[in-house]
């Protein structure tokens, strides 16, 4: 059963709510958008990655010629590379149209604290 003090809680929550339906699309926004910038700091992190494998690996000396691995993964990584590439320009391209969709939103906010805070 729900006693006095979750009803008046449940109350103000959805008072709250009522009173600020802007503020908390606002807040949720900003949240996807934290989320996004996460994921294109993994695909920057991925790209370094793979272009530190690119580096020159272990290389043996057997008299006059030098061998390297006979698996040569050059071009496979350079592919990698360039479609991680692409998809880190295509998720910073989202990240701006999202950006300036936040602003808008931002500007809709009533209370001109909130759009200070917000900002």
């Amino acid at each position: 059963m729900v006693n006095e003090r979750q009803k008046q809680m449940l109350c103000e929550e959805i008072e709250n709510n009522a009173k600020y339906p802007r503020l908390k699309e606002v807040k949720q926004f900003f949240k996807d958008i934290r989320k996004e910038q996460a994921e294109i700091q993994e695909l920057k992190n991925l790209i370094q990655e793979k272009e530190l494998e690119l580096m020159p690996r272990a290389i043996r000396y057997d008299g006059v010629k030098v061998q390297v691995s006979p698996d040569d993964t050059t071009s496979r990584i350079c592919a990698v590379i360039s479609d991680l590439e692409m998809e880190l320009g295509r998720q910073i391209l989202i990240l701006a149209r999202h950006q300036i969709v936040a602003e808008n939103k931002i500007k809709k906010l009533d209370d001109p604290n909130e759009r200070r805070v917000m900002r």
